[in-house]
């Protein structure tokens, strides 16, 4: 692990689907700004597991978006693997 992942804070659950994941990050980056209604309030609770304070949200939000990031980095490298494994097997036959 790098020095950032180490640093992340993050929230009691970590959605697993790439949906859930970027509305927890929305509700999160709403209750930064505000007091969220019930409704939304318990969204994000079943989300992340906690209805967090506003500093907490703001720091939840980052480390969840610093996890999509390097999920899409993930996936262009192995696009880049893949893609240069093809290549190879075109040009070997």
């Amino acid at each position: 692990m790098n020095k950032q992942e180490n640093s992340l804070n993050l929230p009691p659950t970590i959605p697993n689907f790439r949906k859930e994941l970027e509305q927890a990050i929305m509700l999160l980056g709403n209750r930064v700004q505000t007091d969220l209604k019930d409704k939304t309030k318990k969204k994000l609770i079943k989300l992340v597991g906690e209805y967090p304070t506003k500093e907490t949200a703001y720091e939840w939000k980052l480390s969840l978006k610093q996890i999509v990031k390097k999920e899409k980095d993930q996936k262009k490298l192995l696009l880049i693997v893949i893609t240069s494994s093809t290549n190879m097997i075109y040009l070997q036959k």
